[in-house]
């Protein structure tokens, strides 16, 4: 898994943006946004707000790990009936998609 410096970076170029352009939209210059890139300087609630605002997961910048408001309407539609259905279903479910589900 990427550390919290790649993921951001990963992010910005994935978006087509350069350091300075991204840092723009986070409201920081070029400078910070490149220490945030490399780790030597960690973003402040504003900065993380204002890509929050912009679409941007800061779940999965923060922790690697995709929040639900990532997903498209048909996975979190999936979910949202996963989750309201009894553990036998849940149990069919994973046999087909080829895992193991244990009792939560």
């Amino acid at each position: 898994m990427l550390e919290f410096p790649k993921r951001l970076t990963q992010i910005r170029e994935q978006a087509g943006y350069s350091v300075e352009e991204f840092g723009v939209l986070g409201g920081v210059g070029k400078a910070t946004q490149y220490n945030y890139e490399k780790g030597t300087r960690k973003p402040d609630i504003e900065y993380l707000e204002r890509l929050a605002t912009l679409g941007y997961d800061i779940l999965y910048i923060i922790t690697g790990k995709a929040s639900d408001s990532s997903l498209n309407p048909n996975e979190a539609q999936l979910i949202e009936l996963y989750r309201q259905t009894s553990l036998p279903i849940k149990q069919a479910v994973m046999r087909v998609l080829g895992s193991d589900l244990n009792e939560d």
